[in-house]
């Protein structure tokens, strides 16, 4: 069995009345986790058991985070839509076995998914004891953590400092367990099978691919990137680079893309992660000057506004890629390089989330893969005969289409 089984009927309920109650059962599911080897998909790719184990003994606030902030990705609408009772099954599970005093189902403001889970929540009476849909603003911040935590108990929709583990009974607002969609539906799979399920991963293929959509990629026979993007027709035309992650990801140089595997430690070699769950292809056709300028104006203006990294870092990481392509072979482009590379250093780390981190990451991959793009474009010889959409524009791209499991 697979996320997106395509034997299995799309739209299926969970059957609530097989649930387990009460706590009871949370040692077998922690050791079904352990066994699985269930890491978080929302990004931070913790093991979800150690996740678990880390609860206090006080009450609990189970929040399912199914937001998708990141414009390119639409893995957990594509996964509501077709597994919807292992969504939902899998947060009553977990929220079941912890003995969580509320579950809370998360997704942004005005979208699709919001509306699904509000319309699936009507039609699951007796999912759960207390269960509510929170309407998240339309921030690409707001659906980190402890944003989330803050939001759902009252407070703003903002990142907090973190002084500790938000799972700790001293934490504001009482224990907060915050997971991916994806790693519930997980949960439940691994649940229902006994442990006979090896877990998945579900990613978003996006930008120069004949076939955009959501593909499940296979944990137990790692694929080869090139591989997964055969599932999407492959690239419509011969790519410069892949985008991997997200927005805050980092991007490969095709000729090494090439041979990466989908593979935790393969992507460390290069600097990268799964982190959101996005592949996205950029043609050798499209100048990347733009497509990068776009996406760190984006991360500058999603910034919460609260410490100086976001507030005044992000901006001038953004004018400094202007400048730097805008004047690459110039006196002016060399200071704009020269004066990104020493900012990029002192952003890394800082601030209340890992938002800036993100953006370092962006725009420091950027300057290594598109360097000498980058002295070309400036001296007016770029070779890109065509812009990339922007951020606002990528993500209107409807219902996905699942393509199967790549192995």
């Amino acid at each position: 069995m697979t996320l997106l089984d395509p034997s299995v009927p799309g739209g299926v309920l969970p059957d609530v009345a097989a649930l387990p109650r009460g706590t009871a059962h949370l040692p077998r599911l922690l050791r079904l986790l352990t066994d699985a080897g269930l890491t978080g998909r929302g990004g931070g790719g913790f093991p979800a058991a150690a996740k678990l184990r880390s609860l206090t003994t006080a009450p609990v606030r189970l929040i399912v985070n199914a937001c998708e902030s990141e414009p390119w990705v639409y893995k957990d609408e594509v996964l509501l839509q077709r597994r919807p009772d292992l969504v939902l099954g899998g947060a009553a599970l977990i929220a079941e076995a912890v003995g969580a005093h509320e579950l809370v189902l998360a997704a942004g403001r005005g979208t699709a998914t919001l509306d699904r889970l509000r319309r699936l929540l009507a039609l699951t009476p007796g999912l759960f004891r207390r269960v509510r849909v929170l309407d998240v603003p339309d921030h690409y911040a707001s659906s980190e953590a402890s944003a989330l935590a803050s939001f759902a108990a009252g407070g703003a929709a903002r990142p907090r400092f973190h002084v500790g583990p938000m799972t700790r009974a001293d934490h504001p607002g009482g224990p907060v367990l915050v997971l991916n969609a994806e790693t519930v539906a997980h949960a439940a799979a691994v649940w229902a099978s006994d442990g006979a399920v090896v877990p998945t991963r579900l990613l978003t293929l996006s930008g120069d691919v004949r076939q955009p959509g959501v593909v499940e990629v296979s944990e137990h026979a790692v694929p080869r990137l090139t591989e997964v993007l055969d599932r999407a027709g492959g690239p419509a035309v011969t790519p410069r680079a892949v985008l991997l992650g997200g927005l805050g990801g980092t991007w490969v140089p095709w000729s090494r893309a090439q041979r990466l595997r989908l593979d935790p430690a393969d992507l460390r070699s290069v600097g990268a992660s799964f982190g959101a769950g996005l592949v996205h292809v950029l043609g050798a056709d499209v100048c990347p000057h733009p497509v990068v300028a776009d996406i760190l104006d984006f991360l500058a203006g999603e910034s919460a506004g609260q410490c100086g990294p976001c507030m005044f870092g992000l901006p001038s990481i953004a004018a400094d890629w202007h400048a730097v392509g805008g004047g690459a072979g110039t006196a002016a482009g060399a200071a704009a390089r020269d004066r990104l590379a020493r900012r990029l250093p002192l952003i890394a780390g800082r601030g209340a989330c890992r938002h800036p981190d993100g953006a370092v990451r962006q725009a420091a991959s950027a300057l290594a893969v598109f360097g000498d793009h980058l002295q070309a474009h400036g001296a007016g010889r770029c070779d890109a005969i065509e812009t990339e959409p922007s951020t606002d524009t990528a993500s209107e791209q409807g219902v996905a289409t699942a393509m199967g499991v790549a192995s």
